[in-house]
């Protein structure tokens, strides 16, 4: 099972232009373009049919897995992979999140699936319910780039 899924999401990656996401510098200008309502709705899919997520950032070095870049499902950790609840976005699948980019589901967690980041930053019972995905950044200070100045909550699909 897991090699199928491994080979699954070789054969994605490699096939999907799609899957890689954007890059962040302490140049990037998050104020608007990263706003989930910044972005070309034409370049992208009609975010009034997606689920409210809160979106964070993780890195190497968080923990034993992130250190080594192990992700849940095997696949070496690297920008463009995030990190979902698998029991609503399947491994594989390309997160669309408006203004920021397309990230590919490779990995999981226990506060991702608890949805703590969601349950403690939220303001309103819809942001308090919504998913949590995080997004993987292959540094430190890219990480904390996108932490301050990114969206907190955005329509995602896949």
């Amino acid at each position: 099972m897991r090699t199928t899924i491994f080979i699954y999401l070789v054969l994605l990656l490699l096939l999907s232009p799609a899957a890689h996401a954007g890059t962040y510098s302490s140049k990037s200008n998050f104020s608007k373009a990263a706003h989930p309502n910044g972005g070309d709705s034409s370049t992208g899919p009609d975010t009034t049919q997606g689920r409210l997520a809160r979106v964070t950032a993780y890195w190497p070095g968080e923990d034993y897995y992130t250190n080594h870049r192990l992700s849940a499902t095997g696949v070496r950790l690297r920008d463009g992979y995030c990190a979902v609840d698998s029991s609503i976005i399947p491994y594989g699948s390309v997160v669309q999140i408006p203004g920021v980019g397309r990230y590919v589901a490779v990995d999981t967690g226990t506060a991702v699936i608890s949805r703590k980041a969601a349950k403690e930053s939220g303001h309103n019972p819809q942001e308090r319910s919504a998913l949590v995905i995080d997004l993987y950044f292959a540094s430190r200070k890219a990480g904390e780039l996108f932490s301050r100045e990114g969206p907190k909550f955005a329509m995602v699909a896949w």
